[in-house]
């Protein structure tokens, strides 16, 4: 038998691990990949009062129809960037993730840190600048609701419609949000009243969902994503399956979780739920936060911890020091050169004009649309659901140099190749008679067409 922890050991517990989120919150900025595409969206969206429906920002595909799911993210990223800069969204994002740990890592006992310190790591993949920290915390809202047994059927219904209009037009995930909360609350009996209101409970989210600019455009590209019609993303790391390190640490978490848990009480709907994410972040590093969500609000605490309300002197304080720390510690955070090579765009800038078409990297594409204002047009970027599967194909032909490389360079010609120094495709480029604008080991080679 477990010996009891002394009472005010068991009520600062949690702290342990929430410093830990704190501090890789604070010490590891976070990835900026998708972030520049959205500022520019965002910048179109305010300045135009309409939601974009082609890929005009590209000049391999034009016309391709482009359901923007986080739209509602990326206004609001604008304002954000354009109040508080890159400093703002660090800061925004790392106060969203924190109460994400704050609401779910609540350790009582010491064996409970087998599972809360493994979480902390995998809650760390989600620390970018993208909506999925919103998302994570509309999942964590959607599962709390659906699975609290003291919320009237009808109030459920109340708090669920707003909740997913608002997560609907933030974040596509509320699709496959809407999806889990329907197979929580699946009926438990085949009475007329039950049947009723699972049928209402559908209706209700699925008009909430269809409340979009895109209607039931946002529907159609979310189940083109589970039926796997877009079939590269595996090539791309974040959809890829995770690497042994994060296996590792899923497989600590959940053995955590099963040492701590007395696994016969735990209803069979959320047990399901919890097993199916794991399988899915097994194929798909991206899943893995939804899995952490669901295993700690569903099979440990079946609801949103209740101490919050008594330890609001703390939590505050908690938030505080946060909010500060973002401050002091990524103030002026750098541009990250991965997603972001500035010095390049600079060096190319005199040989862009308006729709100017541009070969680079599937990463570099977004922070080309954004430093050039729309005027310079990649070949692709990572808005991957705008480009059909033979552009993606040409890109990855141009890439590594097979065969039909050279026809796609013509079906596709760009008059400007920003590229990594030393990237066999410039080398290629080059021998080809293109001309170098700028070579620097450090940061690549700009080339212009013969």
């Amino acid at each position: 038998m477990e010996r009891a922890l002394p009472s005010t050991l068991r009520e600062w517990l949690w702290i342990l691990p929430l410093s830990f989120w704190a501090l890789v919150l604070l010490a590891t900025p976070p990835r900026q990949d998708d972030i520049w595409w959205r500022l520019a969206a965002g910048d179109e969206i305010a300045r135009s009062r309409h939601v974009p429906t082609t890929n005009g920002y590209s000049y391999t595909e034009p016309d391709h129809p482009w359901v923007d799911h986080a739209w509602g993210y990326d206004l609001a990223m604008h304002r954000v960037n354009k109040a508080a800069g890159l400093n703002g969204l660090h800061v925004v994002h790392a106060i969203a993730l924190f109460l994400l740990g704050l609401l779910l890592i609540f350790p009582r006992k010491i064996i409970d840190l087998l599972w809360a310190l493994p979480a902390v790591l995998l809650l760390w993949s989600h620390h970018a600048l993208r909506p999925w920290a919103a998302g994570d915390l509309l999942f964590l809202a959607s599962l709390a609701i659906a699975m609290n047994k003291h919320i009237n059927p009808v109030r459920r219904l109340i708090f669920l419609f707003p909740l997913f209009l608002l997560w609907g037009n933030i974040h596509g995930s509320s699709i496959p949000g809407a999806m889990a909360v329907g197979f929580l609350l699946l009926p438990s009996s085949l009475s007329k009243r039950s049947i009723s209101l699972y049928g209402a409970t559908l209706l209700v989210l699925l008009t909430a969902l269809l409340l979009n600019p895109y209607g039931v455009g946002t529907l159609r590209l979310a189940l083109s994503y589970l039926a796997g019609q877009f079939s590269f993303l595996p090539t791309l790391l974040e959809w890829g399956p995770p690497p042994l390190q994060l296996v590792l640490t899923l497989f600590l978490f959940t053995l955590g979780l099963g040492v701590s848990r007395k696994w016969r009480s735990i209803p069979w709907r959320p047990l399901i739920l919890s097993f199916l994410l794991l399988a899915f972040s097994l194929k798909s590093r991206r899943h893995i936060p939804l899995y952490v969500i669901a295993s700690l609000l569903l099979l440990r605490f079946k609801g949103i911890p209740r101490p919050l309300l008594r330890r609001t002197p703390a939590i505050t304080m908690a938030l505080f020091v946060l909010l500060c720390g973002s401050f002091f510690f990524v103030r002026q955070p750098p541009i990250d050169e991965n997603f972001y090579p500035k010095t390049l765009y600079e060096r190319a800038a005199p040989h862009i004009s308006q729709n100017t078409p541009v070969l680079t990297l599937h990463a570099w594409g977004g922070s080309l649309i954004y430093h050039f204002k729309g005027r310079a047009r990649p070949f692709i970027d990572a808005r991957n659901d705008c480009y059909p599967p033979k552009t993606f194909t040409c890109y990855m032909a141009l890439r590594e140099q097979i065969p039909p490389w050279r026809a796609c360079l013509a079906k596709y010609p760009p008059r400007v190749a920003i590229l990594p120094w030393g990237d066999p495709l410039a080398t290629k480029l080059i021998k080809q008679g293109w001309h170098i604008i700028s070579e620097h080991p450090r940061y690549g080679t700009v080339l212009n067409s013969p």
